[in-house]
């Protein structure tokens, strides 16, 4: 048996990327930014003394990030389907360090890392780490995923053989549907981080990273009656739900902080945040009250800088401005998700849509939770609200899809130039 010889992987695949989908991205962190620097003004000059502060802090994170994502947009993936594990065992160990005192901040609330100077959100590197980890593990196992591959399982293979050739009598064993080994590995690499982000009492974390990696097993062509079963099982939590409020508003109260039942009771005395943030939202109108004109985030929405700064969109550039800048969002994600169709193999392709679904559930779910759609968590705007981890994972997911439509554009260029010598040949043969 021969050895297979080592092959190095060269680190960078230069080549052309979307420029629409680059466009988009620019755009939206230009406007992201200008936002930002409106909705922070309150609470910079109320905490640091200085209207800026806020925004100068996240220029040099977007600086840094747009760095990052060139970079990567030049890198070549095959490096990240190698060393995958690496990347989700890191990003796992320093989710688990948070829940340690001498690292994770308060006693209640465990979301950030620190040591010394450097402070920064694992959960944030994590959703990333999670989208490379499924993309990997389902590319890889595709053909057991949709059912091409039923064989038996490796040791009840060798013990059916075993026992054949000792000629001992024993009952034929069923065999072993192969789906269910990558359904538990994609499983339990969503649960893991998911339990351990949960303990640190970050619920906005915990959901992402169950949406993202549930809508990324739906992608991956996992049979659906799993996801059917699900959806029921959400239904039914959903209607328990809202029986316990009519049964012990007082129980349910204490259940994830008592924001469930703020959402449903529109009457509640903690509402400030949330009804404050609607105030804002009408109050825009359809052309808003102008660019740095928001009374609201003068200590009216709390957190207009980071959780609630849609609601400060609305509110100066009204629903015009707030509709095209979802637009701009939905064009994103299509450009992604047409990215990701047209790559060369199913890892691009998984890794493109999983990072255009990330993107997509933040936008929805932070939305949702500024008109009081869906009960109150903590969910940024994706290129707009403050926050160091967030813009950097984001950048560098930007960059990793650019790295796919970089393939996607030099597999059309090569059919474009199939197509040319296809019609040069006829060309010659017209001649004679």
């Amino acid at each position: 048996m021969k050895k297979q010889k080592f092959k190095l992987i060269k680190p960078f695949q230069f080549g052309k990327i979307d420029g629409i989908e680059l466009f988009y991205i620019i755009v939206l962190l230009f406007i992201g930014l200008l936002m930002l620097y409106s909705a922070s003004i309150p609470t910079s000059y109320n905490e640091k003394d200085s209207s800026s502060y806020i925004i100068k802090q996240q220029l040099f994170y977007a600086g840094i990030g747009l760095v990052a994502m060139f970079l990567l947009s030049q890198i070549n993936l095959e490096l990240l389907r190698k060393f995958y594990p690496v990347f989700y065992v890191i990003g796992l160990v320093f989710v688990i360090l948070t829940l340690i005192p001498q690292f994770g901040g308060s006693e209640t609330i465990r979301r950030w890392f620190k040591l010394g100077p450097i402070s920064f959100q694992p959960s944030e590197f994590m959703k990333f780490f999670l989208v490379l980890t499924l993309a990997a593990v389902m590319s890889k196992y595709h053909n057991r995923i949709v059912g091409h591959k039923k064989t038996n399982g490796n040791f009840i293979r060798k013990l059916d053989t075993m026992l054949d050739s000792k000629n001992i009598p024993h009952p034929r064993l069923h065999p072993i549907n192969e789906t269910i080994a990558p359904f538990l590995i994609c499983v339990l690499s969503i649960l893991l981080p998911a339990f351990f982000i949960f303990k640190g009492s970050h619920y906005s974390g915990t959901i992402l990273i169950l949406l993202i990696g549930i809508t990324m097993m739906f992608l991956g062509d996992f049979k659906k009656g799993w996801f059917i079963f699900g959806a029921v099982m959400i239904m039914v939590g959903l209607i328990a739900i809202f029986g316990l409020y009519k049964i012990d508003p007082e129980l349910l109260e204490s259940i994830g902080k008592g924001r469930i039942s703020q959402w449903i009771d529109k009457n509640h005395e903690n509402r400030w945040q949330i009804n404050n943030a609607l105030y804002a939202i009408g109050s825009g109108g359809l052309t808003g009250v102008g660019f740095g004109e928001s009374t609201q985030k003068y200590h009216y929405v709390s957190e207009p800088q980071n959780d609630m700064i849609f609601s400060i969109v609305c509110e100066e550039l009204g629903f015009l401005g707030a509709f095209l800048i979802l637009v701009l969002f939905a064009a994103l994600f299509v450009r992604g998700m047409r990215i990701g169709l047209h790559a060369k193999d199913r890892f691009s392709q998984y890794l493109a849509m999983g990072i255009s679904v990330s993107i997509a559930l933040h936008v929805i779910l932070n939305v949702a939770v500024a008109s009081d759609l869906i009960p109150n968590t903590g969910i940024s705007l994706p290129f707009f609200s403050s926050g160091g981890s967030a813009l950097m994972t984001q950048m560098v997911e930007m960059g990793v899809l650019l790295a796919v439509s970089k393939q996607t554009n030099q597999k059309n260029i090569q059919k474009t130039q199939s197509v040319q010598n296809v019609q040069s040949i006829q060309g010659v043969q017209g001649v004679q």
